[in-house]
Formats: C-alpha cells, sequence, structure tokens
C-alpha cells in the first residue's frame, strides 16, 4: 500500500493545482504501473475527485485488463495499458536493422 498512498498523497498536493490551471479536466486517464494495476488507487483517487463530477463503474474498475473507459460520468475515466513491451520491442528490431531510433517515437 506504500505505493497507494505515495500516489495520493503526490495527488491531493499537485492536483489541485493542475485542475485549476487547466479550468478543469476532461478526461482521466490512468495508465503503466499503479495506474493500470491498481483498482483501488483508481477508486480512491475518483473518490477524491468526485467534487469535479468524476464517477466509476466499480465493476469496470475491478475488472479493466484491457483499455476501456470505467466512468459512468462525463469528465470520463480511462484505463490504458501503456505496452512497454511493444515500444521496447520496435525499438530493438530498429536498432537491429540499423535504423536511427530516436526517444518519444
Amino acid at each position: 500500500m506504500h505505493e497507494l498512498d505515495n500516489a495520493l498523497r503526490l495527488s491531493n498536493r499537485w492536483g489541485p493545482l493542475q485542475v485549476a490551471s487547466m479550468g478543469g479536466i476532461d478526461i482521466l486517464t490512468f495508465t503503466a504501473g499503479a495506474g493500470e494495476g491498481s483498482p483501488a488507487l483508481r477508486r480512491e483517487l475518483c473518490e477524491r475527485l468526485a467534487f469535479l463530477g468524476f464517477r466509476i463503474n466499480q465493476s469496470s474498475n475491478e475488472h479493466a485488463y484491457d483499455d476501456r473507459v470505467i466512468s459512468l460520468s462525463t469528465p470520463h475515466v480511462l484505463v490504458v495499458h501503456a505496452r512497454e513491451d511493444i515500444v521496447m520491442a520496435r525499438h530493438a528490431t530498429a536498432v537491429t536493422e540499423g535504423a536511427n531510433v530516436s526517444r518519444g517515437h
């Protein structure tokens, strides 16, 4: 739960500032690590952001094994699996084929 506590502590500190500076949120996306792997983190964070209109489908949240919308509301809440393995495979293929691989592509 240490990872969950750290993520929630950071969201409490920086979240309100980010939301205010952007004038609101259209979509909240959870990805990679705890974002895609922790239904508890997603549930807790969305409960804390309920004042912004976030409501999630608990069943969809608990069973987000693929990319999906888990919200019952607008703004939407998404779970997007990062698939770092695909990015690494593409880079490895490009390197072995002699291509110039730049970061982020």
